[in-house]
């Protein structure tokens, strides 16, 4: 949807100047798949032949496709799109913003994630949660924490494990940065036994999954404030704890 939405304002370009460099070139493509000779003779189509828009060359293709998605019309004379506040928008005051926010309304599509996870059995605020990183390795993570012995991570729940923790809960953002780590190594291992026939070791895979803790950890004292970094990144202390030098020196959980 975001190419097509720069696409449409190349279509707005293409309508807006009909000596526009290259109009030539696009109205070649129309009459030599469609029975045009133009592609506003092509616009006024209703509908457009989805076969015929396959055959034109990429470009072409997704400014033909971003009209289609945007419900393009001509009224009155005019090149429009229905939108939400008035009855049209004239297309030459589209914008890639504008044609983004149209499409995302006219062909929203919810995340295979909300369907997948929606008869867990628990609220998820999915405003809080990272999409990329919720992995469906459900709860055989659980197998991955015997080196987590943290009293605020004792009641880990399903909700917890999958999405990680809320920023309401007031427990620094490093443990859901674990959680993330820890997912992500045990969706790899997953993927290695399934596609590679390894099988799934817990020590191989822990010890992976701590060495890219400590490398997201140091990365992250590059960008925060000295006394922030020790709170949300080193839990005052339970991760590790900056040295003179400005070294981290982590705590023997992470490092044996």
């Amino acid at each position: 949807m975001k190419i097509l939405s720069f696409r449409a304002v190349w279509l707005r370009r293409f309508l807006s100047h009909s000596l526009i460099r290259g109009r030539c070139f696009f109205d070649h493509h129309i009459s030599l798949h469609f029975r045009q000779d133009a592609v506003v003779d092509v616009l006024i189509c209703d509908p457009i032949p989805a076969y015929l828009v396959k055959k034109l060359p990429l470009f072409y293709g997704l400014l033909v496709r971003a009209w289609i998605d945007l419900k393009g019309t001509k009224n009155r004379g005019m090149w429009v799109i229905p939108c939400p506040s008035s009855d049209f928008l004239p297309f030459d005051e589209i914008t890639a913003k504008l044609a983004y926010k149209y499409l995302l309304k006219y062909h929203h599509v919810e995340h295979r994630l909300l369907a997948k996870f929606q008869n867990l059995g628990f609220a998820v605020q999915w405003q809080h949660v990272c999409l990329f990183g919720v992995l469906s390795v459900q709860c055989k993570i659980r197998h991955g924490y015997r080196f987590m012995k943290f009293n605020q991570l004792a009641a880990l729940s399903d909700r917890d494990i999958l999405f990680g923790l809320l920023p309401s809960s007031g427990i620094p953002v490093v443990f859901t940065a674990l959680l993330g780590v820890l997912r992500h190594h045990v969706w790899l291992a997953h993927n290695s036994h399934r596609f590679e026939n390894i099988a799934p070791d817990s020590d191989t895979m822990l010890k992976k999954a701590k060495s890219t803790f400590l490398f997201l950890v140091r990365m992250h004292q590059r960008h925060c404030h000295r006394e922030r970094f020790v709170h949300e990144w080193l839990a005052d202390g339970v991760i590790g704890s900056i040295t003179q030098q400005d070294w981290i020196h982590f705590t023997r959980d992470f490092v044996t």
